[in-house]
């Protein structure tokens, strides 16, 4: 596997050295846990108190139990695409194939349409 990354990293040295821009051509993805939070605002739980009273106790955030799975893609200017995963999917080769046929056919020819093939 590690020269599996050596052997890609040659492959893309060799494709900048031959064109400047290639690099602009790359789309990254990330997969991440986005979790839902329930603050509320400081002002909108301020309270008036008498001065001998003590200030009253107040919830910190904490995460929620409720989460979203999402996959975002980017590339030199930016966001491309986020792809929220349905709740209990499983992330495996044909679902990522499924999602990235959706980014080329849908959101590339849109946002990026110097990028289509």
């Amino acid at each position: 596997q590690k020269q599996n990354r050596v052997d890609v990293c040659l492959e893309w040295k060799r494709f900048v050295e031959e064109d400047r821009d290639w690099w602009k051509s790359v789309i990254t993805a990330d997969e991440s846990w986005v979790y839902q939070y329930d603050p509320a605002m400081k002002i909108q739980s301020t309270e008036w108190v008498e001065k001998n009273e003590g200030r009253p106790k107040k919830a910190r955030a904490t995460k929620s139990a409720n989460k979203a799975m999402v996959i975002t893609f980017f590339d030199y200017k930016g966001m491309v695409y986020t792809h929220s995963v349905p709740r209990g999917q499983t992330i495996n080769g044909a679902y990522y194939q499924q999602v990235l046929t959706t980014l080329m056919n849908d959101h590339i020819s849109r946002k990026r349409p110097e990028l289509r093939g």
